[in-house]
């Protein structure tokens, strides 16, 4: 009854209750999740969650202990949660975004998202922020024209990156932040900062080096390894000391197929590193060894390991790896022990641990099926026997049975590329043709992977069939596949949405008379160009915040960090970016359009959506435009996500059929 008891607690926190069987299906598909994340204190007693509380986010903390305090709402406001750490058993950190207005370069100041990091305790109280000294960092430096000295002060846009939480210290963590002026031609260098959790006091460490944009700290939380990039090359560093000089141990272009990514220094070792690499010796491809001093690959400790994933590594300790096949295989032999017991319990699923508390009485790992809602489950050796139960679901109202069948399917690009795609069949399905939407994903350079996608489920549950084209540039499928897509927005990845659209009819899974297209962001973009690329394929088009001018996002990345890295995947050639941008070439859609978009959006900005609704009203041709209010980029309200999927629900029905028996 334990795991019963949070998982019901929560389920009350985000939803208030089990979801009646007459509740519309838009209300099932538009919740939040009850847990974006989980996070295990070190004393094992309580769960950090990013949750949801009446339609928005807050943090939630959760006493797994019977007989414990009971759980606790923290409301954030305004403010978006991107992470949350325990610094300790009562005091946490999180990372936040915030909306301000600021000043880039020379332009006029715009509001724009920010980062910050908040404080808090288990019990809600003392919330403070310390992203930043109060008023801002002062520096001297000179004035933009270099003839005088002035005091200036700066408000960075990032302030959340957390190089060390300081475990040997009871109240400072160290805070990796640009703390320089932005008007200066010379390359920024982001600096280390201890900061003071109680009285938000900071302490310049290390004014940092032009080189190198991230740290990772050795087993005495000193920052001895620097990332950095010089051009289109990722460069290795490393350090004997905080005050010792830099010394680069390895390059490779960033856009390349190369990957080596240093993770932590071999304990007793101080010159040997553990790295992820598919470039050693032979081009073997696992987790190493490498030999800062001789500047070489040492050992091959695991083939087995997976270079193009995150490994785990926690202040200065490398705890585990994923494996090629999925699975995980951890340094530590307790830690090890427990993903086998586990792995044994959920047999057919799969699992990492997320935290171990300090004496290693708890576990928490979070544990998934293949498309389907997560859940993290506690290993409790506290209670005899010992137990294993569900301690927190992301969408704990989910009925399984509502649960489209999702399959990983394969088709063949016009150029012989092999595509992954995922293929969603309304619970139900019989076989033969039927309605049917792409859905190409957001990024576009990002891994979907196989999470539960609650949109596609949405469009399943109508009766209509899902097509998500894993298109070259996907970064799930190896640097190869991923170097594909560079300078193909609009081309060779449009291509591939296209070709997996004409795959679907030609397996008689698509009524050809009955496709549409859809999608946020990229798959935005994606979903506006099949329009006007494929004007006789698709039956109608929309789009959640999409890009629609390439000329002007590149100009944009031109004024951004590391654009040498961004205009080499997005091309600098005027006039193809120019044929590729849908808002210059509305006069060939001729298909209803809708447009989706939240005022509230910094990532893509609205005006993309406002322009191409001009530009399609200008032509003449069926559009649709609906701007919200509070909605940003990403729908992490459930009033944005409940209006999208409504106008969808509205504005597809007609175009694809009424189909809701599936329901």
């Amino acid at each position: 009854m334990r795991g019963m008891g949070i998982a019901g607690a929560t389920m009350a926190l985000a939803f208030g209750g089990a979801v009646a069987a007459e509740q519309a299906p838009i209300e099932l598909f538009a919740q939040i999740p009850a847990a974006v994340t989980a996070r295990l204190s070190p004393d094992g007693t309580k769960a950090a969650l990013i949750s949801s509380y009446e339609g928005s986010q807050v943090l939630y903390i959760h006493s797994l202990v019977e007989g414990g305090k009971n759980s606790k709402i923290i409301r954030t406001g305004d403010l978006q949660v991107r992470w949350v750490r325990w610094k300790d058993n009562t005091h946490l950190v999180a990372g936040v975004i915030k909306t301000t207005e600021r000043l880039f370069r020379n332009s006029v100041p715009s509001e724009t998202a920010v980062t910050r990091m908040v404080t808090f305790n288990s019990d809600g109280d003392d919330i403070r922020m310390v992203g930043e000294p109060p008023g801002g960092f002062q520096l001297k430096e000179e004035n933009v024209t270099g003839s005088i000295n002035e005091k200036r002060t700066i408000h960075p846009q990032i302030q959340d990156d957390i190089v060390s939480m300081l475990p040997r210290d009871s109240k400072q963590i160290l805070q990796l932040v640009i703390d320089k002026i932005p008007y200066r031609n010379t390359r920024l260098a982001p600096a280390l900062h201890e900061v003071d959790l109680e009285t938000a006091r900071h302490h310049l460490i290390d004014h940092g080096d032009e080189r190198i944009w991230y740290y990772r700290v050795d087993q005495s939380s000193v920052p001895r390894i620097g990332i950095g990039t010089t051009g289109l090359d990722a460069v290795a560093y490393v350090r004997a000391s905080l005050t010792a000089p830099w010394r680069e141990i390895h390059r490779h272009n960033f856009n390349g197929t190369e990957t080596f990514e240093p993770l932590a220094f071999v304990p007793d070792n101080p010159q040997m590193l553990y790295v992820m690499s598919n470039a050693g010796p032979d081009g073997k491809s696992g987790l190493w060894r490498f030999d800062t001093a001789a500047g070489r690959f040492d050992q091959l400790v695991d083939e087995e390991a997976d270079p193009t994933t995150a490994a785990d590594v926690r202040e200065g300790v490398l705890m585990g790896y994923r494996l090629k096949d999925g699975s995980g295989r951890y340094l530590d032999p307790a830690w090890q022990a427990d993903y086998k017991m586990v792995s044994k319990a959920v047999q057919g699923r799969k699992l990492r641990i997320v935290d171990r508390s300090a004496d290693g009485l708890r576990t928490l790992l979070e544990v998934y099926e293949p498309h389907r809602p997560r859940v993290w489950w506690l290993l409790d050796r506290t209670t005899k026997p010992l137990s294993l139960w569900p301690a927190v679901e992301e969408y704990p109202d989910f009925p399984g049975d509502r649960v489209a069948p999702v399959k990983e399917v394969h088709y063949t690009a016009r150029d012989g590329l092999d595509i992954p795609a995922y293929l969603t069949l309304p619970v139900g399905y019989k076989g033969g043709p039927i309605s049917f939407v792409v859905l190409p994903h957001g990024g576009p350079f990002v891994c979907e992977g196989d999470d539960f996608d609650y949109e596609s489920q949405f469009l399943a549950s109508h009766g209509w069939g899902v097509l998500r084209p894993q298109f070259r540039g996907t970064s799930c499928y190896g640097p190869d596949f991923e170097r594909k897509g560079f300078q193909q927005w609009g081309y060779a990845m449009q291509d591939d949405v296209t070709d997996g659209t004409k795959w679907l009819i030609e397996q008689k899974y698509a009524d050809p008379k009955r496709i549409c297209i859809v999608g946020g962001s990229y798959g935005g973009y994606a979903a506006l160009e099949g329009a006007v690329k494929e004007p006789d394929l698709y039956r109608c088009a929309a789009a959640w915040a999409p890009v629609t001018d390439l000329v002007n996002l590149h100009r944009g990345i031109k004024n951004g960090l590391h654009n040498e890295i961004s205009l080499d995947r997005l091309g600098e050639d005027d006039d193809r970016l120019d044929e590729a941008s849908p808002v210059h070439h509305a006069d060939r859609i001729k298909i209803p359009v809708l447009l989706m978009h939240g005022n509230q959006d910094f990532t893509v900005q609205p005006e993309n959506s406002r322009y191409m609704e001009a530009a399609l009203k200008n032509a003449g041709k069926p559009v649709e435009a609906i701007y919200l209010d509070n909605a940003d980029h990403y729908r992490q309200r459930h009033d944005a996500r409940q209006a999208w999927l409504a106008a969808l629900e509205r504005f597809l029905t007609p175009q694809l059929g009424s189909q809701t028996a599936a329901r």
